[in-house]
């Protein structure tokens, strides 16, 4: 039995165990969670406070930028922050609802996207093959109800890349068909689809065209659009993967100047001529997080260093924070034959990346997880506008799971951290929600 019916089953069991379900789901709701130095998140009465924060700020005049390599050195508006031993502010989360299929639903595939709107409905796309749904569930954890379906007509999709909410409306992407499907909120009304239209890239710029795939909708508050190409991975260690940001008009259309292009991911290539490469756990690659007023935040996770673009696309600034990378031990990893095999002609890295994934909130704080020595948690960091860093905490994560194609499925909006928690072997697919609050270090 694979894992997908494994998981269905566990599902489907706890389902008719009804009593066993409510059960256990009323002892997932309002708990306070704290971390301690060897384990994940565990309730208890009383949330702890982090220790105090190393961090300060420098201007690039206070930093000695000849001891930074070249690739830094280079940056203009480069601030670099020392890390000092300064208090700051420390996050508590408190576990408040989650979001999964209960007694009044059952989501038929597995969560892929989240969106939350101004009121705190939360909306969840649960994809697999051949089924596609959104669900919608209100602040508490009970359930609204759901819409969209499988197909090719309208309203209907085979894959959903990305969902967001801008004002009244809901926004998805299917990287399938090449559609964006619009919703409003009010009603969950279907209002209409749009197909994506290559034609002026491949007129005027062959190179973006080819090879890639638009596989992301950015909405900005103004309703414009921002769609993301990504190179589709081929068996070419010589090709550079990347990923490049175009403007759409409101028919769908690209228009041919790129906004921003990152390299994509760390690619490793296996003997077999047929079999596409991979990335690791410890895979460098680039994050990127847009803002509502469409200002782009860039990382390459080799080090701390956010990069700042305006909503043009035009490079304004960077920050870096001094950090030392864990130590990276391949043996620890329990992978597989034929990838142990293919990493043995590779010199690879004696270190993790600094960063795991990086998020913007709806107050246009940037919430950044750094990965640690520890296999259970990550050290999170949330920082202003300017880089300065307003608080630090633990959250339970496992660096050793870390995919690299897609960013981990976190939302910050209304005072509330959602992330997603998923376990196939204990049939666990779900969303939760975390009260923040920010508290002065003694």
């Amino acid at each position: 039995m694979d894992a997908i019916h494994t998981y269905q089953l566990k599902r489907k069991m706890m389902l008719e165990n009804r009593w066993l379900f409510a059960t256990a789901h009323l002892l997932t709701r309002s708990e306070t969670w704290k971390v301690t130095e060897n384990s994940v998140f565990f309730p208890a009465s009383v949330a702890i406070l982090f220790a105090s924060l190393l961090t300060a700020c420098s201007s690039n005049q206070m930093s000695d930028r000849s001891e930074l390599p070249d690739h830094i050195s280079q940056l203009e508006n480069l601030t670099v922050y020392d890390p000092d031993i300064q208090p700051a502010d420390t996050v508590v989360l408190t576990r408040e609802t989650i979001f999964e299929s209960n007694e009044e639903v059952f989501m038929g595939g597995y969560i892929h996207h989240l969106a939350i709107d101004a009121k705190g409905y939360v909306y969840i796309s649960s994809t697999r093959p051949g089924f596609v749904g959104i669900y919608v569930f209100n602040p508490d954890g009970s359930y609204v109800t759901s819409f969209s379906q499988h197909g090719r007509g309208p309203a209907e999709y085979e894959s959903i890349s990305s969902m967001s909410i801008v004002g009244e409306n809901l926004y998805l992407f299917d990287t399938r068909l090449q559609k964006i499907g619009i919703f409003s909120i009010d009603g969950f009304k279907h209002v209409r689809d749009l197909l994506i239209d290559q034609s002026q890239l491949k007129e005027n710029n062959v190179d973006y065209s080819q090879g890639m795939i638009a596989n992301k909708l950015i909405v900005r508050k103004d309703g414009s659009f921002l769609v993301r190409l990504k190179s589709r991975p081929r068996n070419d260690p010589s090709f550079q993967h990347k990923e490049v940001y175009f403007k759409a008009d409101e028919n769908g259309k690209l228009l041919p100047t790129p906004y921003i292009q990152v390299d994509s991911h760390t690619y490793y290539f296996p003997d077999e001529q047929l079999s596409l490469p991979f990335p690791g756990a410890f895979s460098r690659s680039s994050l990127v997080a847009v803002g509502n007023d469409g200002r782009f935040y860039t990382n390459w996770t080799e080090d701390f260093i956010i990069q700042m673009y305006n909503s043009d696309g035009e490079y304004e600034k960077a920050y870096k924070h001094q950090i030392q990378n864990a130590n990276l031990n391949i043996d620890e990893l329990n992978l597989d034959r034929n990838m142990t095999n293919a990493l043995n002609k590779y010199e690879l890295p004696d270190s993790w990346p600094a960063l795991h994934t990086m998020e913007l909130d709806d107050e246009e704080r940037l919430w950044v997880a750094t990965i640690t020595d520890s296999e259970s948690e990550f050290s999170w960091w949330v920082l202003n506008k300017e880089g300065k860093v307003i608080a630090r905490f633990r959250k339970e994560g496992e660096r050793s799971k870390r995919t690299v194609v897609q960013k981990p499925i976190i939302t910050i909006k209304n005072g509330f951290f959602y992330s997603h928690d998923r376990d196939l072997r204990q049939g666990i697919d779900r969303i939760v929600k975390y009260r923040m609050e920010f508290v002065e270090a003694e």
